[in-house]
């Protein structure tokens, strides 16, 4: 019998709900406080239209899900995957290595694509989340797996760790036990040759290449990772819940990269002060 969960609001101040935190809200806050209050609370109830980016993200998410779900034994992928995007090639070509590194036996997943949602007496605060898979690591651990469209590089990969922290702390929350030993980072579209060069004489990693782009790395938990995030998680949560949302302008990523650029800009140039 699931748990009766209780209401909850990406909003702090929304009355008689606890927070809700998922590990989308919380690396935006940690980004810019002031992009959670634009996404999460002042546009909550409106549904941006996605990117291009982001429908093709759910796209290639949707094929390999489906691979996973339509797999019967077969030691070739490719025919499980549409074939109207370069991607589908590369991801059935670096998890065929997988298959062929880690045995038959552990290549599919645990788990994918399953929602988790619990809530956290001590945070007060109910986590949510979709991991992409759980992996069982031929080492008996297991291996929290992510998908990434899109190129890599190193910010984005210590962007994806942190994503992948938290996963761990909710599976350890939702009562997990079983140690969990590595990540593994799939990028079908990487081509950053100086980042995967790097990747590949870094210890305690292990690197498969797709034969024209693409990556999976796959590397042990570092105690580290581990401890940072669980010191700063807590942290994080009550500054969310303080209702606080200072900007973290930057000249040139916020123009490029964040939909909200035009309200803060005019704010900073004393055109508006939108938050009143």
């Amino acid at each position: 019998m699931s748990e009766t969960l209780p209401e909850s609001s990406y909003d702090p101040l929304a009355k008689g709900k606890k927070l809700r935190i998922s590990k989308s809200s919380y690396m935006t806050f940690k980004m810019c406080p002031r992009k959670y209050w634009w996404q999460y609370i002042q546009l909550r109830d409106m549904e941006l239209p996605p990117t291009p980016e982001m429908t093709r993200g759910k796209y290639v998410h949707q094929g390999l899900e489906d691979c996973y779900e339509n797999w019967e034994g077969q030691h070739t992928l490719t025919p499980l995957f549409p074939s109207d995007d370069p991607a589908f090639d590369t991801i059935a070509e670096l998890e065929q290595a997988r298959m062929e590194e880690w045995g038959i036996e552990n290549w599919k997943p645990v788990e994918f694509e399953v929602k988790r949602e619990v809530y956290d007496p001590e945070l007060d605060a109910v986590l949510v989340g979709f991991i992409d898979a759980v992996l069982q690591h031929p080492d008996g651990g297991l291996c929290i797996f992510e998908l990434k469209t899109g190129n890599m590089g190193d910010s984005k990969l210590s962007r994806t760790r942190k994503e992948l922290c938290y996963y761990t702390y909710l599976l350890r929350l939702m009562g997990e036990t079983r140690p969990i030993t590595h990540f593994a980072y799939l990028s079908p579209d990487c081509d950053n040759l100086d980042f995967i060069t790097k990747v590949m004489n870094q210890r305690n990693k292990q690197v498969m290449l797709g034969s024209e782009r693409g990556v999976l790395i796959i590397e042990k938990v570092n105690a580290r990772s581990i401890n940072t995030f669980n010191k700063d998680f807590p942290e994080t949560v009550q500054q969310m819940k303080e209702s606080e949302w200072p900007m973290n302008w930057n000249d040139y990523f916020c123009p490029q990269w964040c939909d909200f650029h035009d309200s803060c800009s005019n704010e900073i140039m004393g055109f508006d002060d939108v938050l009143h």
